[in-house]
């Protein structure tokens, strides 16, 4: 009895052994990407967080981090997972007080991928130098967790343009290339009017003034 129980031991022993060697800790790369690096106060940008050069013999499923940012100088206007990978909620997989949050894949992630994208709004009095973090990262696989200390992102804050929020009479076409570069049709919120002046009985003159307004998100 002695010896099946020995045996048995060391079976499981060597199960044990063989199970921790088959299946490595996982390997990847963490980066936040944004547009371009510098924004003006009262814009929005992106921060894309990305998973790259995975080395998993399962494949990612699963990530832990702290958002850390200066809440005086951005806020945070959303959250959404990308790739199949869910979107943290507040009080459930987000922690605002904290920065906590988690995530999950629908499934294993085994090539370079984007995982989330966050949006934030520069605030009027935010400062020049900014930094975005992750911080405290755990990645899993199912395995032994990879654990990343911090990854960061610099952004720097400068004055809205001048030329912003004047008015005139004149029709100012959009730069294509700027921040603000608008996405399929604008929606028309204003009303056309129109005013008739009748000078000497003979000439009419037709006045139509257009007003646009975007829409913020």
């Amino acid at each position: 009895m002695k010896k099946l129980t020995c045996v048995a031991l060391v079976v499981i022993m060597i199960l044990v052994c063989l199970a921790s060697t088959v299946y490595a800790a996982p390997e990847c790369t963490v980066s936040l990407q944004t547009p371009k690096s510098e924004f003006e106060k009262g814009e929005e940008f992106t921060l894309g967080v990305n998973i790259s050069g995975i080395k998993s013999e399962r494949g990612i499923i699963a990530l832990q981090a702290t958002l850390d940012y200066d809440k005086d100088s951005l806020e945070l206007k959303k959250m959404e997972g990308q790739n199949d990978w869910m979107t943290p909620v507040k009080d459930l997989s987000y922690n605002e007080s904290n920065g906590k949050l988690v995530m999950d894949k629908n499934g294993l992630a085994k090539n370079d991928e984007t995982i989330l994208k966050i949006t934030f709004k520069v605030k009027e009095n935010a400062k020049k130098d900014l930094t975005v973090s992750l911080k405290d990262i755990s990645i899993s696989d199912v395995t032994t967790p990879l654990e990343i200390a911090v990854v960061s992102k610099d952004i720097k804050i400068k004055e809205a343009s001048s030329n912003q929020g004047q008015s005139g009479t004149s029709t100012k076409v959009p730069d294509k290339n700027s921040s603000n570069t608008y996405k399929g049709k604008l929606p028309q919120t204003g009303a056309k009017e129109g005013t008739i002046l009748v000078i000497g009985g003979v000439a009419l003159t037709l006045g139509i003034a257009c007003f646009v307004k975007m829409k913020k998100m």
